[in-house]
């Protein structure tokens, strides 16, 4: 049985939105890309992405913006289609070329240990498939 249930928005007691263009542009992306299963991707988002894993990949270093860890891993499994080996080899060397930085790494865990426990926690938590 569905309920339908009235609401009411408070008015806004100062300062501006955080909802902007931006935010809804980057929304309508994001839900493209999980509706289509990763096979559309949202044109913010990739328009930094392609440069980044490009110089992952292939020596040199971009002048793009770095990206999350979670971005760069599923970013990778989709270019070397899901391989495992691939992707943590490609993430490490991103790694250490500055493309994927840590916030800490206080246990000095080496880049590719660090890509392998990535993509563990990827897969068990779903967010890399």
């Amino acid at each position: 049985m569905v309920v339908e249930v009235g609401t009411a928005l408070h008015p806004r007691l100062g300062g501006r939105s955080k909802l902007d263009r931006r935010v809804i542009v980057e929304l309508a992306a994001l839900l493209i890309e999980k509706r289509t299963g990763g096979l559309v991707v949202g044109p913010l988002k990739f328009s930094r992405v392609d440069a980044a894993v490009r110089d992952a990949i292939v020596p040199g270093m971009s002048e793009e913006p770095t990206l999350k860890q979670r971005d760069m891993m599923r970013t990778l499994y989709r270019t070397h289609g899901g391989d495992e080996a691939a992707v943590c080899e490609a993430y490490a060397k991103a790694e250490r070329l500055g493309q994927a930085p840590r916030a800490s790494n206080d246990y000095s865990i080496p880049a590719d240990r660090y890509a392998k426990a990535l993509w563990r926690d990827g897969v068990s938590k779903g967010w890399l498939s």
